[in-house]
């Protein structure tokens, strides 16, 4: 079966099964008006509750599903010689609006409908301070 349609597939048996899930949550607009922490979400829960399946419990792209996803496998966020070219801007728009909304694989979903802003913030640093352990391109 062709890796991509297996990521999908992969992604889809996430959604049905709640890993991914939107019913029953409140609405952007006020999930955007709480900050992460009022509602005690961390950058580090939601990169163990949505990332690390295929980015890996260490960042380094090696998830139980990287190598299902497509022929480009999911970026190691331990390479801090890589992510400190990136800004933490474009960090951010790339975990908003996914790999197809920035140029990249289009197996990176857009999480901008499931994570209010604040939220994205503190994954950014969650992955800057522990992760690549390195400071954002300016």
């Amino acid at each position: 079966m062709n890796k991509q349609i297996l990521g999908l597939l992969l992604v889809l048996g996430l959604i049905l099964t709640g890993q991914v899930s939107t019913a029953g949550a409140a609405t952007t607009e006020d999930k955007a008006n709480a900050s992460a922490s009022d509602r005690g979400d961390t950058g580090e829960g939601a990169y163990m509750g949505y990332c690390v399946n295929c980015h890996g419990y260490e960042g380094k792209g090696d998830g139980p599903l990287a190598e299902s996803i497509g022929d480009v496998l999911p970026r190691d966020f331990s390479d801090a010689a890589y992510m400190s070219t990136r800004s933490d801007e474009q960090l951010f728009n790339v975990i908003k609006n996914g790999g197809k909304g920035t140029g990249f694989s289009h197996a990176m979903p857009d999480w901008g409908y499931n994570f209010p802003d604040a939220d994205i913030k503190a994954l950014v640093q969650y992955i800057r301070t522990d992760l690549c352990k390195c400071k954002a391109a300016k």
